[in-house]
């Protein structure tokens, strides 16, 4: 109880039909717990199942809203680094530079481009679009370029005093399922975001 799939079956019932898992209420794709924005649900098990398609073949675009760490200005990058699960912790990711070693642990290409936005004094909000959908791309990706994400303990974030940590998923581009036009669906900062946000800019 108390899920997102739940909540979108409660209020379109369809939704337990649109993919091959009643409990998970027709969504294509999840959010790491701690994470806001934006989320894609089916109401066909049609649309379900051709949006899956475009998600596997990495025909979608996610922008997130980042908090960093960032002692100085970071500048525009792209982080090309592939991505396998922690041989310690499956439930764990880690990026892998070294080509043997990545062949050796199954890691998956991912890109992520990282677009600075403001800096904070000490941290920085960036703006990361993934191009690849693995295990905690953002955030890997992130850690590994030195800019571990405010919150993040799992990846080397510092500590803040609020639920989650500050990802937001901010916009998806994807094609529609049946007419194949271009649809950009974008989500706010929740109040509780903008409020720390306008903390920090303050504080700076």
């Amino acid at each position: 109880t108390g899920t997102v799939a739940n909540a979108l079956v409660a209020r379109y019932p369809e939704c337990a039909r649109a993919g091959e898992d009643p409990r998970e209420g027709g969504l294509v794709q999840r959010l790491d717990r701690g994470t806001t924005g934006v989320l894609l649900a089916a109401r066909t098990f049609e649309a379900w199942r051709a949006l899956r398609v475009t998600f596997s073949r990495h025909e979608v675009e996610k922008t997130y809203l980042a908090v960093v760490v960032a002692e100085r200005p970071l500048e525009r990058t792209v982080i090309d680094l592939p991505i396998a699960h922690a041989p310690k912790n499956p439930a764990r990711a880690i990026a892998v530079s070294d080509p043997g070693r990545a062949a050796a642990l199954g890691a998956r290409p991912a890109r992520t481009a990282i677009e600075p936005v403001e800096h904070l004094g000490g941290l920085a909000l960036v703006a990361a679009t993934a191009h690849t959908g693995r295990l905690h791309q953002v955030r890997v990706h992130l850690a590994a370029l030195g800019a571990p994400i405010l919150g993040d303990l799992q990846y080397g974030g510092p500590v803040w005093d609020a639920p989650g940590f500050f990802l937001h998923a901010e916009r998806l581009l994807v094609a529609h399922p049946r007419t194949g036009a271009r649809l950009q669906i974008e989500a706010r900062l929740p109040r509780d975001r903008l409020e720390r946000l306008d903390m920090l800019r303050r504080r700076r």
